[in-house]
């Protein structure tokens, strides 16, 4: 249920402490906002110092999906390419003279990092003068496979909604629709069954035990999937 930027303190209890002073310890971080699918690249364009440039892509468990360092050539390209599994990840990337891979200042040429979402050619970091580097974590979504055929007109509001939202929808006759509701994993967290009316109908839908997140609501109705993106605030 945390989001934006928050400051977190454990404290440590215990019968018979010796040592009081070191009980406590806080840090300070922010929620992962970024969201790919499992088809995630790479692009690298370095400059006249290759050899400065290095990256890392690890998992929240800490373990290397990829990480090079110092044998990158210089003026040269390269690409990676993964297939993550669902989850959190954190991108970083250096320099050691502390000027990215800007190196027409120096004579050189300019180089460019860019990470990419393949399958939404989205670019989730994008950096030339990041000066002795820079981080990104992103979130890896499962991939749903479900076709969103648009071919009723649904709208919902509010969204995002903190309490309750409503699926307005216009039947042309009386049919069942199946509402069910995605977390970012993939996995189905709220699922209904709806009547609905000849002409213009209105679904509220409650939060309940949903945290504040990210989610995908599919309302299906004759077979056919209408995907929304869906947004849970506090």
């Amino acid at each position: 249920g945390l989001s934006g930027n928050e400051n977190l303190t454990f404290e440590v209890q215990y019968s018979g402490d010796q040592d009081e002073s070191n009980n406590s310890i806080s840090a300070s971080f922010s929620a992962v906002t970024e969201e790919s699918s499992p088809s995630v690249s790479l692009h690298i364009e370095t400059d006249g110092w290759g050899y400065e440039t290095s990256f890392s892509l690890i998992d929240l468990s800490g373990a290397v999906i990829e990480a090079v360092d110092g044998t990158l050539e210089n003026e040269s390209t390269y690409d990676y390419e993964w297939n993550l599994d669902p989850g959190c990840y954190v991108f970083t990337v250096a320099d050691s003279y502390g000027d990215g891979v800007a190196g027409a200042q120096w004579g050189s040429i300019d180089g460019i990092i860019q990470l990419v979402d393949e399958t939404n050619n989205d670019i989730l970091w994008e950096g030339v003068d990041f000066g002795d580097g820079a981080t990104l974590s992103f979130q890896v979504l499962s991939e749903l496979n479900i076709e969103d055929l648009e071919a009723t007109e649904i709208s919902i509001f509010p969204n995002p909604f903190k309490d309750y939202t409503n699926l307005a929808i216009s039947s042309n006759g009386t049919q069942e629709m199946i509402i069910e509701i995605y977390n970012s994993l993939g996995k189905v967290v709220y699922n209904d069954n709806i009547v609905l009316n000849s002409g213009a109908n209105n679904v509220k839908i409650e939060s309940g035990d949903l945290i504040p997140g990210h989610y995908y609501i599919n309302a299906i109705i004759n077979g056919e999937n209408n995907l929304k993106p869906l947004s849970i605030i506090k």
